[in-house]
């Protein structure tokens, strides 16, 4: 059946006109995992008319850790196709059918052989689009490496290797973000550097010529010292970047650069006090701060702030803000208005812990970001020893939601064991920590939550 998916994809993907592929049966994207068609609620649809402005359509798509992009009316995600296999998937946005980026006859999408398959130290790649092309940052240590890949999956090529130096601090590094503009890669990097002998915490922005060997040509655009979140986006020409630092007052200050990119000349817009953030979005002169508890606008006119609310996604237009419990939203409009209040994800979802430590249910939601008012999370759940690996879509115009691409990973057998916890009283408890269920003791209370996605 897939087969049937990808050869229907691959021949109107290049047009960017997809069309239906036929059956919805889907394949396990692991050996030992199984495909599922969980759909609660009505499916939402995506664009019909073929658009292929890319600015607008990955505007806010700038969520956790770079993992989406969209050409025309195909969004790519990087996801777990099974644990510790990460792979590169597509999803036809006029079907809402997603499948994993593999031209290979015959694959089976089951373990690293999979074209799709992009990650080689195990972790998913960061994505972007750009003039058609999907390019991908895959850290290899102690190598960064830039691919290329058609938007069907074909002519992957290596693009070049990025200079390890500024790439590889002495600890590495906790965030990164990367865009291509004109022959340059632009990558902006915060982690631990080392100079004049002395390791410090810095923020780097750098580029780098989009050619083979190209790593000595390299040049530092800005580094910024005692720096301990980033943000950054591109708009047109433009690179904007963030950075925070903590101050003795227990307030965070922002310092606001933009880039030209034309001559790679940079200027301060902006040194105060602001909230952290981690994601940052640009449009009609205003810059828009997320993936906090705090996100906020910045205005580029006269650098006033706007606090949105607490731990809103943002998309063009709209914010998705969960309630308390996290397992409804209200969706409003930049004015406040409000548009929506109810659930998200499907209410088989949930979190339950127990006393022994023991996650026996733990569901997971990353951002992705939004396009055409559809927000995506990342979605990873965990329970009795399996884990579940997909996409939420939440359409914010009819409000439905969407679970793509399931897959669930079993734990490999006899990997578990027995763990003890003894209370103060001398109440002694025995639990299998496979399946988080107690062996032996008397009965515990549980801790029963309604779901706790991260945002």
């Amino acid at each position: 059946m897939k087969h049937r998916y990808l050869t229907a994809f691959c021949a109107v993907l290049l047009l960017f006109l997809l069309t239906a592929c036929g059956s919805k049966a889907k394949t396990a994207a692991s050996g030992d995992g199984m495909q599922g068609e969980r759909t609660t609620g009505t499916a939402p649809s995506g664009p019909s008319d073929g658009a292929d402005n890319l600015a607008d359509q990955n505007r806010f798509l700038c969520g956790y850790d770079q993992r989406a992009a969209r050409i025309g009316d195909v969004l790519y995600y990087t996801q777990y196709g099974a644990q510790d296999v990460p792979m590169i998937f597509a999803v036809d946005l006029n079907t809402m059918e997603a499948f994993p980026l593999c031209g290979k006859p015959d694959c089976e999408h089951q373990d690293k052989r999979c074209g799709a398959y992009a990650g080689g130290f195990g972790d998913t790649v960061q994505l972007t689009a750009y003039r058609g092309q999907i390019y991908f940052l895959d850290r290899v240590l102690p190598a960064s490496i830039l691919y290329r890949v058609n938007p069907d999956g074909s002519g992957r090529t290596e693009v070049t290797r990025l200079n390890r130096q500024l790439e590889h601090g002495e600890d590495g590094y906790s965030r990164s973000w990367f865009g291509i503009r004109g022959n340059q890669v632009y990558r902006c990097l915060c982690g631990n550097y080392v100079e004049d002998s002395e390791v410090s915490q810095a923020m780097i922005l750098y580029s780098q010529p989009l050619a083979s060997d190209s790593a000595d040509q390299a040049k530092e655009l800005l580094r910024v010292d005692d720096v301990s979140c980033i943000a950054v986006c591109l708009d047109g020409d433009t690179l904007y970047c963030a950075a925070w630092r903590h101050l003795p007052t227990d307030e965070s200050q922002m310092l606001l650069y933009a880039c030209d990119t034309t001559d790679d000349t940079v200027t301060e817009l902006y040194q105060g006090e602001a909230p952290m953030a981690q994601t940052l979005s640009v449009k009609d002169g205003k810059l828009y701060f997320g993936y906090s508890p705090t996100p906020f606008v910045f205005s580029l006119a006269d650098g006033s702030i706007t606090s949105l609310p607490p731990y809103a996604v943002i998309g063009d237009g709209v914010l998705l803000s969960p309630n308390e419990g996290r397992e409804t939203c209200r969706i409003t409009d930049y004015d406040g208005n409000l548009l929506y209040e109810g659930r998200y994800y499907p209410e088989d979802y949930e979190t339950v812990q127990s006393r022994g430590a023991l996650h026996r249910k733990s569901l997971m939601l990353d951002q992705m970001g939004c396009s055409d008012h559809i927000f995506y999370y990342l979605l990873e759940y965990m329970q009795y020893g399996s884990r579940e690996y997909g996409v939420l879509a939440f359409n914010a115009d009819d409000f439905t939601y969407q679970i793509l691409y399931d897959v669930v990973s079993p734990v490999e057998e006899n990997a578990g064991g027995t763990l003890t916890i003894t209370d103060d009283d001398g109440t002694v408890r025995v639990y299998d920590t496979l399946t988080g269920e107690q062996i032996s003791g008397p009965p515990e209370e549980t801790e029963q939550e309604t779901g706790e996605p991260e945002n």
